[in-house]
């Protein structure tokens, strides 16, 4: 989770200095959208894998004879 949040960190940075740096509209959305997505499904796949962990298994059982 440490690596999901340091890169939100990292995103967040770019993304001042993106508008500080004055690139226009198009090359900060060029730049900024892919890095949101990746860490959207980052988060959204470490949430999904922390809940499926969560939930108990169901168990078969074989009988014998």
């Amino acid at each position: 989770m440490n690596g999901i949040r340091r890169f939100g960190l990292m995103l967040g940075i770019l993304t001042i200095g993106a508008f500080i740096g004055l690139l226009g509209l198009k090359n900060i959305f060029l730049i900024l959208a892919p890095l949101f997505l990746l860490w959207f499904i980052l988060w959204d796949d470490k949430s999904y894998h922390r809940n499926v962990n969560r939930k108990p298994t169901q168990h078969t059982y074989v009988y014998k004879r």
